[in-house]
C-alpha cells in the first residue's frame, strides 16, 4: 500500500512539474500581458488643465487612464483626429467608425474592419458604466518589434525615444491634450541576482543530507511560500492600482502558483505526518513556485521597469530568492528521498 501511494505521489509531482514547464508565461506575477520593460512612458502635463479630469499612465506605459468628474462628456481623439473614446455621465463609449477603437484593442494593436471610416459620423457603442476609462494608446509607447537604432547602438545609457507624444481631447467645445515623452532606461546586470540564487540554492539543497532535514526543509519551504505570496501581493497591488483598486482579483491570475502553494503547504504537513511520502509533494510544490514565481519573472532581473507595487530592488531580490530556494528545496527533496529509502538510513529527527 505504501509503495502504491508513493508511486501515485511521484506521478502527481511529475505531472505538476510538467505542467509548470509547458504552461504559458501569462501565469507569472507580472501584469496581464505586461511584463518588465526598459521603456518608461512619462506624462508631463495636461494643457490646458481641466478641473475634474485626471489622466495618468498605468501598466508601465501600456495604457492611459482617464477619470472624468466634470459631469460633461470628455472625448478622446483618435489617430486621424476623429472622435474615438467618450467618457461621461452616461458611461464609456467607443466610436465604431474610428480605427483607434480596433487598433487600441491590445498592446500590440488590432485589425481594423474594412468598413471603418474615420470621416463618417461617429457610431457610439457603450462599453460600460462609470467615469474612468483605460485604453492602449499607441502614441505613448514603443510599437516597433526592434528597439530604436539609438538604443541598439548604445544600450548602456538612457535615450529619449519619443521626445513629445500628444493625445488630444475635447470637452464642452474646449480642446486640451495630454503631453509626455517616452524614455528607454537600461536595466541592471542580472548576474549578481543570479549569483544570489546560486548562493541560496546550494545550502538549501545540502539540507537534504542533514539529520534534521525535515525541520530544515520545512523552514525553507515556509520561507519560500512567504516570499512568493508577498511577491504575488506586490504584483496584485500594482494591478489593482491600475484597475481602479480591484487588486484582490489579481491573485486569481496566479493559478499555477496557487497549485504550487497548495502542494508546498501540503508537503509541510506531510513532513510531520508521513515524511517518507512528503518529499515528492514538497519538491513538486517548490518546482512550481520556482517556475512561476521566479523563472517566469526572470526578466525582472535585467529590466529597469518592473510591474510591482514595491521597489524594483525588492522585486528582484524576491525573484532571486524564489529561484534559489525553489531549486535548492527540490534538490534537498531528491537527496532526502534517496536517504529515506536507504535500508541503512535511521529515521530522521523531526
Amino acid at each position: 500500500m505504501m509503495i502504491v501511494m508513493r508511486r501515485m505521489l511521484l506521478t502527481v509531482a511529475t505531472g505538476l512539474a510538467l505542467i509548470g514547464a509547458v504552461a504559458p508565461a501569462a501565469s507569472a506575477h507580472g501584469l496581464g500581458g505586461t511584463g518588465a520593460s526598459n521603456y518608461l512612458t512619462v506624462l508631463d502635463a495636461v494643457e490646458p488643465r481641466v478641473a475634474g479630469v485626471r489622466i495618468r499612465v498605468i501598466e508601465l506605459g501600456s495604457r492611459l487612464e482617464l477619470t472624468n468628474r466634470t459631469g460633461r462628456d470628455v472625448v478622446v481623439m483618435g489617430y486621424d483626429g476623429e472622435p474615438y473614446l467618450r467618457i461621461g455621465p452616461r458611461g464609456i463609449f467607443t466610436n465604431q467608425n474610428s480605427p483607434a477603437t480596433f487598433l487600441n484593442a491590445g498592446r500590440d494593436g488590432g485589425a481594423v474592419p474594412p468598413a471603418t471610416d474615420p470621416e463618417e459620423a461617429p457610431v457610439w457603442q457603450r462599453q460600460g458604466g462609470g467615469t474612468t476609462a483605460r485604453w492602449h494608446d499607441h502614441r505613448t509607447h514603443w510599437m516597433g518589434r526592434q528597439d530604436p537604432p539609438a538604443v541598439r547602438r548604445d544600450r548602456g545609457r538612457s535615450h529619449v525615444v519619443i521626445p513629445r507624444w500628444r493625445v488630444p481631447m475635447t470637452s464642452a467645445g474646449r480642446t486640451f491634450e495630454a503631453r509626455g515623452h517616452l524614455l528607454w532606461a537600461p536595466g541592471p546586470s542580472p548576474l549578481p541576482w543570479l549569483g544570489l540564487a546560486v548562493v541560496i540554492a546550494v545550502p538549501a539543497a545540502a539540507a537534504g543530507t542533514h539529520r534534521r532535514r525535515r525541520t530544515l526543509v520545512g523552514v525553507a519551504v515556509a520561507a519560500l511560500l512567504v516570499i512568493d505570496v508577498a511577491h504575488a501581493v506586490a504584483a496584485s497591488l500594482d494591478r489593482g492600482a491600475a484597475a481602479g483598486g480591484q487588486g484582490g482579483q489579481a491573485l486569481g491570475g496566479n493559478a499555477y502558483s496557487l497549485i504550487g502553494w497548495a502542494a508546498a503547504g501540503l508537503g509541510i504537513w506531510m513532513l510531520r505526518r508521513r515524511p517518507a511520502d512528503a518529499w515528492f509533494v514538497v519538491g513538486a510544490g517548490a518546482v512550481m513556485i520556482a517556475l512561476f514565481g521566479g523563472v517566469a519573472d526572470l526578466s525582472d532581473l535585467s529590466r529597469s521597469q518592473i510591474p510591482v507595487a514595491w521597489p524594483a530592488t525588492t522585486a528582484r531580490a524576491m525573484v532571486s530568492l524564489t529561484i534559489g530556494l525553489g531549486a535548492g528545496i527540490a534538490g534537498a527533496c531528491a537527496l532526502a528521498s534517496r536517504r529515506s529509502h536507504s535500508p541503512s538510513e535511521p529515521p530522521s529527527t523531526p
